[in-house]
């Protein structure tokens, strides 16, 4: 009697797990979720080679350029003096810093751009379209004008240290919360407005999303601790198998949050 009971209640646990979004979010992996993968490690390694390049080639100007700004200050006198190799070295490493940022910024935002706008269009089993491509486009460039003015105004209103605090624990989770809403609920309906007026309704919604955050969370932390041991290998091959894990867990964070977008009938 005793064992039947037992068997009943682990019956019942696995059925209430099978219908979890959790569990149905692992289940739905199958082949294409191979090719979201892909493409978000693509966009990861671009991200990696391309912020390494500016990191290291670049961002090393940048201190050379503060050193001489008060030549700078005095270019006119300078001339006249008849300085000018000096002089032109500077300005040309201040036009070689100012054209390989916005290089930089440029590239990691149209790759952010096609392949975000891809993988959020393929999880839903929608068409690309190109006309869907350019308000995808807008649609993030308003989201990138809004977050850099109002993380503008914060940085004018309070102190560096409070700053920092309302940046990172408000500001971050607060973009990732959105942003992760705001892509799969336009790819649905096509229409940037509406979307962003779903996306922010999806607050009055919040405790669906409370337990999924955490559990995501506790994943990444588990992943993190995992990859610590592989600090032996050489890093270049550490940072291949970072992002591919990396990756696999975005994705797979995507799916379960595009679920919990579902139950909620956002989408």
């Amino acid at each position: 009697m005793v064992t039947k009971k037992a068997k009943s209640k682990s019956t019942k646990k696995q059925s209430w797990l099978k219908n979890t979004l959790l569990y149905k979010s692992f289940q739905s992996l199958g082949h294409r979720f191979i090719h979201l993968t892909f493409l978000d490690f693509l966009y990861y390694l671009t991200f990696a080679l391309v912020g390494s390049f500016y990191f290291y080639r670049v961002l090393p100007k940048l201190s050379i350029l503060q050193s001489a700004q008060p030549l700078l200050e005095q270019v006119d006198s300078w001339r006249e003096e008849g300085v000018f190799q000096e002089l032109t070295d500077i300005e040309r490493s201040v036009a070689e810093f100012k054209i390989y940022t916005a290089l930089v910024l440029g590239i990691i935002f149209l790759s952010y751009i096609i392949i975000k706008w891809v993988i959020s269009t393929l999880m839903q089993d929608k068409k690309l379209q190109k006309v869907q491509f350019v308000k995808f486009t807008i649609l993030n460039l308003i989201f990138a004008s809004g977050f850099i003015t109002l993380t503008a105004i914060l940085y004018s209103l309070f102190q560096e240290a409070m700053f920092a605090i309302l940046f990172v624990f408000i500001m971050v989770p607060l973009t990732i919360y959105l942003v992760n809403n705001l892509h799969p609920i336009f790819v649905n309906n096509k229409n940037i407005f509406q979307s962003y007026i779903k996306a922010f309704s999806t607050f009055k919604k919040i405790h669906y999303f409370i337990i999924p955050y955490i559990v995501i969370f506790i994943i990444f932390i588990a992943i993190y601790i995992l990859l610590s041991f592989l600090n032996f290998i050489p890093d270049t091959l550490f940072l291949l198998i970072f992002l591919l894990i990396f990756a696999c867990y975005i994705t797979w964070a995507k799916v379960y949050l595009l679920s919990i977008l579902k139950k909620i009938k956002s989408i």
